[in-house]
C-alpha cells in the first residue's frame, strides 16, 4: 500500500495554521463536516437517507447532531481504515402517522 499519495484539495483552508492562519487544521475540517452535515439533516425528507464518510472521532459529536435534527444514524466502519474513517447513514424519524400507514 502506498501511503505517499498526495492529494489536491478544490480550495486551501488559508485560515488554518499550515497556512499561516490561527485555526488548527484538524479542528477547522472537523467543523467543515459538522457544518456539512447539520445544513443537510435540515433539508432531509422522509424516508430517504443520506451517506457521508466521516473521520471515526468526529461519530460522538455528529450522533448528538442527529439527535438534536430529530434524525436517526448508524454507522458502520471503514475495514480498510477503521480507526480514521466511518461511513454514517442518516435518515429523518418517520412521523407518527406515517408509522400508522405502513402498519396497514
Amino acid at each position: 500500500m502506498n501511503n505517499d499519495v498526495d492529494y489536491t484539495m478544490l480550495y486551501p483552508l488559508v485560515v488554518c495554521k499550515s497556512k499561516g492562519g490561527p485555526y488548527n487544521d484538524a479542528s477547522f475540517v472537523a467543523g467543515c463536516y459538522f457544518g456539512q452535515i447539520q445544513a443537510e439533516c435540515k433539508k432531509l425528507i422522509e424516508c430517504y437517507k443520506k451517506v457521508w464518510c466521516v473521520p471515526t472521532p468526529l461519530i460522538p459529536q455528529i450522533e448528538l447532531l442527529v439527535m438534536h435534527e430529530g434524525c436517526e444514524m448508524s454507522t458502520e466502519l471503514w475495514i480498510e481504515h477503521p480507526d480514521d474513517w466511518t461511513f454514517v447513514t442518516i435518515q429523518r424519524q418517520p412521523t407518527k402517522s406515517h408509522k400508522d400507514l405502513s402498519d396497514e
